[in-house]
């Protein structure tokens, strides 16, 4: 009977560790992120307020939504005023703020951190990470003619790097039919179609935040040790032992 629920359980991990997480970008002049896992889907953005502005939905189905985004709003409300009450502050501090009180020296500091993190995080997850691009078509255009031209090649120069590095770190597919850069000079504005779907699996998705973790705890065991080594009085004791 043990054996049997050990089974039953493992097998249930590693089904869950199998399963597939999607993430599907869409991008036609307005964003649009769906995510999903397995055979389960739900939209990130735009909120569901955005529907209600939209043509395709019926009346019955915006009546139906606004009752739903009315009683999400209440409930918000009434957690607001229950935090009020125990004194807690309405909104978390802002990110601007935050980043206004870090010193500008130790921007460098993790901005080379962050790259060597994706650098290594790349090399051991890229290939786990499978992205197809169904569709990818820029338009270059502008005011003028020859801003139009520098424009085109710049974005052919970007989507060519964007395309090799995709297919030298992770597991990329794309018809070359379905991407697409253009010039357009009757146009004044640039447009962008894309629709990209990213999928990895659950377990390579812990793997990878595993490793980051245990990157991100090493770098800051030898900061903190090189920090410790370049204090006063460990420089005084080496000079006195090397003298």
């Amino acid at each position: 009977m043990f054996l049997n629920i050990l089974f039953i359980i493992v097998f249930v991990i590693l089904l869950i560790l199998l399963c597939p997480i999607h993430v599907l970008l869409f991008y036609d002049g307005k964003l649009k992120v769906k995510a999903g896992i397995s055979f389960l889907r739900f939209r990130i953005y735009p909120d569901r307020e955005d529907d209600l502005l939209s043509d395709t939905l019926s009346l019955r189905k915006k009546r139906k939504l606004k009752k739903k985004l009315m009683k999400k709003e209440a409930r918000a409300e009434r957690r607001r005023e229950k935090d009020k009450r125990k004194g807690k502050k309405a909104s978390p501090k802002k990110l601007s703020d935050s980043l206004k009180e870090r010193q500008g020296k130790g921007y460098v500091k993790d901005l080379g951190r962050i790259f060597r993190f994706v650098r290594i995080l790349a090399a051991k997850f890229g290939k786990k990470l499978h992205i197809k691009i169904k569709q990818l078509e820029i338009v270059a255009a502008s005011e003028d003619a020859a801003t139009t031209a520098y424009l085109f090649g710049a974005l052919s120069q970007a989507v060519a790097y964007g395309l090799a590095a995709a297919d030298r770190y992770t597991n990329v597919r794309f018809k070359n039919s379905r991407v697409s850069v253009r010039a357009d000079f009757c146009a004044e504005k640039t447009r962008v179609e894309t629709e990209i779907l990213f999928r990895i699996r659950v377990g390579s998705l812990l793997g990878f935040a595993f490793s980051s973790l245990w990157l991100f705890a090493k770098e800051s065991l030898k900061d903190s040790m090189g920090e410790l080594e370049n204090t006063p009085d460990n420089t005084e004791n080496k000079k006195g032992i090397s003298l």
